[in-house]
């Protein structure tokens, strides 16, 4: 399920210039639309990630598996009639819906080897991402932008269709009378003791080395996943690639995050080094990445390779850092507070991106704000690295 949403989650940013033109808007115009698409899809989700760990302790992950992916089917659904109707309006209520479900359809973590599960997880959807951006841009010069999104939404339906084949394996081994021989009595400890203090917990019980935490990781992404979503047409602008050509360009960070991210979660759960030194290197890196699209000639993958390995090392640390330094009782809800400032992030940001392309008319000034956005983000990363 996880590969049908990235795939669909990336559709808007490798289909942006195809996008541009069928809907016939001003270049302006477009800028703004295309970064609310993903600003719109990262809003429910400042406050979705809070409730789904209570929602999948009380229902189950089966079950919440269908309700959400549900969400995701007829999220993607209503984007492509809007598409389809060219109604931005009707596409920005896809996309909401669509977030609804996406970020709450997690994988389960592990405590032990955790690095290595994050890390298998992130090649599966990196790969879905390599996909979108190289296949996207080919079906819609062959067959047409609507059918390219169309394709999409047939792969979220696979990926519907493939949570049911699991839910429907899950009842054939009798699933709920296993967990419920062997979950009786954590339920009811999670009723008695643990949701007294949920609030308590989830505002003031963890401590300041994880909200310096979730500052690094909301200006490191920022200064990443918002560069992504403009980035095909950030490419076919300096480089004079075709459409095709910056798609491919555009999945060289997702492929080398892809290759690199199980054997550098491996390497980090078997190794006794302090992960939490990675952080300012990776940070460092998506600066310096940024500083040479924006001021130098250096070709377009050596930038890539930089950008790709600072994008490897960011998710192989950062995430799992999140078990090590909060209690083992609050590590969902860690996990969902995280999710939520990232979420905040992600609605700002291209919104930001947005206003600066428009009003400065330059790709260099919307650099400079992503140099800012990763410097600040290296700041926190040396202030989570000292303090005790």
């Amino acid at each position: 399920m996880d590969n049908s949403i990235f795939l669909c989650y990336d559709i808007p940013a490798s289909l942006n210039k195809p996008i541009h033109k069928y809907m016939n808007t001003t270049y302006d115009e477009h800028q703004y639309q295309l970064n609310l698409l993903y600003s719109v899809y990262s809003f429910p989700n400042t406050i979705l990630p809070l409730i789904g760990g209570i929602l999948v302790d009380k229902y189950g992950t089966t079950t919440t598996l269908i309700v959400f992916g549900i969400l995701v089917v007829f999220g993607h659904f209503i984007f492509s009639i809007g598409l389809t109707l060219k109604s931005f309006p009707t596409m920005l209520l896809g996309r909401f819906v669509f977030g609804l479900g996406g970020e709450t359809l997690e994988v389960s973590q592990t405590k032990k080897y955790l690095s290595l599960a994050l890390g298998i997880n992130l090649t599966i959807v990196r790969l879905a991402s390599v996909s979108t951006d190289n296949l996207s841009p080919i079906i819609a010069n062959a067959k047409g932008i609507l059918a390219a999104n169309w394709v999409g939404f047939g792969m979220c339906v696979f990926g519907f269709a493939c949570a049911l084949i699991l839910r429907f394996k899950y009842q054939m081994q009798s699933y709920e009378k296993l967990e419920n021989r062997d979950l009786d009595e954590e339920n009811e400890e999670f009723n008695t003791t643990k949701h007294d203090g949920i609030r308590e917990r989830l505002l003031l019980g963890f401590p300041i080395k994880f909200y310096i935490l979730i500052l690094v990781v909301m200006f490191s992404y920022g200064a990443i996943n918002p560069f992504v979503h403009i980035s095909s047409d950030f490419y076919q602008f300096k480089y004079n690639f075709s459409n095709t050509e910056a798609g491919k360009y555009m999945a060289l960070p997702d492929l080398l995050s892809a290759v690199l991210n199980p054997f550098l979660g491996y390497i980090l759960d078997k190794s006794s080094f302090n992960s939490k030194y990675i952080l300012p290197i990776a940070s460092i890196f998506i600066a310096i990445s940024h500083f040479m699209f924006a001021f130098t000639n250096a070709h377009v993958i050596v930038c890539l390779l930089i950008f790709g390995l600072s994008y490897s090392l960011l998710a192989a640390v950062s995430w799992p850092l999140v078990s090590v330094i909060v209690d083992v009782n609050t590590v969902g809800k860690a996990y969902g507070l995280v999710s939520v400032f990232l979420n905040m992030a992600l609605s700002l940001f291209p919104l930001l991106v947005a206003y600066v392309r428009v009003q400065f008319g330059s790709f260099i000034a919307v650099e400079i704000l992503f140099i800012v956005i990763s410097l600040t983000g290296t700041i926190f990363s040396f202030i989570f690295v000292f303090i005790r």
